[in-house]
C-alpha cells in the first residue's frame, strides 16, 4: 500500500520552494511491471535519496521526471510548470541530469565534450575547468577509450558545468574510486549549498545516509516509505553484541521485555532494541563491561524491506 506523506514532512517543508511535484504517476507495462500511483515532492535546498532494489522502479520514475519516457497516468509540475514528456526538454536548461552509464560520441575527447555543452549553454569555459582538475579527468583520450570510471567523471562533469536547480543522479559514483568519490559528494553538496535540488539514487546506501536530507524508498513500483534521514536513523534498533553470555543473564534481558529480535554467531548473541536502558542496568548489575552497542545500518534496515 502506497505511505502518504506524513503531516509531519508536508509541515516542515511548508516554507519552502517547491521544485518537483509527482502526483499519482503510473507507468505500467503489465505483469505488476513498472510504477503505480508515485508521489513525490522536492524542495530548494535538500537532497533526497531514492532506493530501491534492482526492478523497483527508479529507473522509470526517473526517466519519467527527465522526459525520456511519458506516463500512462499522472501530473508532474518542474519549477512551477505542468510539463510530461517531450514538454520537459524547455526545461533541460534548469536540470542537470547525470545517467548510471554516461553516453557520447567515443572519438570526442572529454576537453571538446565540455566545450561544446558549455558554448551550447553560454557559459564560458571556466565553468568546467575547475571541476575537471578536481575529478582528475583525462581531457585528451577519445571518450571512447575511457573506463567506466572516467566516463562517469565526464558525466559528472557535464551534469553539473551550468550550475542547474535541479539535479537528477543515477548509480553516480559506482567505478569511481574512494577519492573521487569523496569530491563528488563535495560537489553535490555545494549544488544544496547555493539552493539547488538533488535526487540521487544509488545502491551505496552508506553515501545515501552520509549525504541525504530524506530518503524515499520504492518496492515493486510504489513508494513504502518516506522519512527525513536522521529521524529513520534514530528510529533504527540499537544491537548489543556480547561474547559468551551466559543463559542465565540472556533470561534475565529478556523478560524486561524490550529485545526485538536475538541472533546467536558461534560465541557472540547479538540483542536488538530500541530501548537499551534496561538491557544496560542488567548488564550493570551483573558486572558485564565488555560488550558494544551498535545502530542498524540503513543497508541492514533496507535488507529487511526487501527480503
Amino acid at each position: 500500500m502506497h505511505q502518504p506523506q506524513s503531516q509531519h514532512s508536508i509541515e516542515g517543508h511548508s516554507s519552502r520552494k517547491s521544485v518537483v511535484q509527482i502526483e499519482s504517476l503510473t507507468r505500467d507495462y503489465g505483469q505488476n511491471r513498472g510504477v503505480f500511483d508515485v508521489d513525490i515532492n522536492l524542495f530548494a535546498g535538500e537532497v533526497v535519496g531514492f532506493i530501491g532494489p534492482n526492478g523497483a522502479g527508479k529507473s522509470t520514475t526517473i526517466n519519467m521526471l527527465t522526459g525520456l519516457i511519458e506516463p500512462g497516468s499522472g501530473r508532474l509540475n518542474l519549477f512551477g510548470q505542468h510539463r510530461m514528456g517531450a514538454e520537459i526538454q524547455g526545461l533541460k536548461h534548469r536540470m542537470g541530469i547525470l545517467y548510471s552509464e554516461p553516453v557520447f560520441p567515443g572519438f570526442l575527447t572529454p576537453e571538446t565534450i565540455f566545450q561544446r555543452n558549455a558554448r551550447m549553454r553560454e557559459i564560458p569555459d571556466s565553468s568546467w575547468q575547475a571541476m575537471a582538475t578536481k575529478l582528475e579527468v583525462d581531457l585528451k583520450r577519445p571518450f571512447g577509450s575511457l573506463s567506466l570510471g572516467n566516463r562517469k567523471k565526464v558525466g559528472v562533469v557535464t551534469a553539473l558545468m551550468h550550475q542547474p536547480d535541479l539535479v537528477i543522479v543515477d548509480e553516480p559514483t559506482s567505478g569511481l574510486d574512494p577519492l573521487v568519490q569523496k569530491h563528488f559528494l563535495e560537489l553535490i553538496s555545494e549544488v544544496k549549498d547555493r539552493g539547488g535540488t538533488v535526487l540521487l539514487s544509488s545502491h551505496v546506501l552508506s553515501e545515501v545516509e552520509a549525504i541525504c536530507d530524506r530518503i524515499i524508498m520504492i518496492k515493486k513500483g510504489k513508494i513504502i516509505k518516506e522519512e527525513q534521514t536522521q529521524e529513520l536513523l534514530n528510529s533504527l534498533p540499537r544491537v548489543f553484541r556480547l561474547m559468551n553470555l551466559t543463559d542465565d543473564v540472556l533470561q534475565k534481558i529478556l523478560q524486561t521485555g524490550v529485545i526485538d529480535t536475538q541472533q546467536r554467531v558461534a560465541q557472540e548473541t547479538r540483542l536488538y532494541t530500541q530501548n537499551s536502558a534496561p538491557v544496560l542496568a542488567i548488564l550493570a548489575e551483573v558486572g558485564i563491561t565488555d560488550f558494544f552497542i551498535e545502530r542498524l545500518s540503513l543497508e541492514e534496515m533496507f535488507l529487511e524491506y526487501y527480503s
